[in-house]
């Protein structure tokens, strides 16, 4: 996905549609425990089932590409 498809109104659904926190080209090396990582072009903390449902549906109507990870150890 590239940027430019992530729009305004994108993000402010996506940060809307979960209770914690949702960043926009985070570099991922601070959430892994060797601390590599490029920036992701969204980073979510969902805090349930259900907001991960939410962001995972929103996710799949935009066509951005999901990866999800625990604690980034064995990447």
């Amino acid at each position: 996905m590239t940027k430019s498809h992530l729009t305004t109104a994108l993000k402010e659904q996506l940060a809307h549609a979960i209770s914690g926190k949702v960043l926009f080209d985070e570099p991922l090396s601070g959430y892994t425990t060797i601390r590599v990582g490029g920036p992701a072009d969204i980073l979510a903390f969902p805090r349930s089932v259900e907001e991960t449902q939410r962001l995972l549906s929103l996710a799949d109507e935009a066509h951005i590409p999901v990866f999800v990870f625990g604690w980034g150890s064995n990447l």
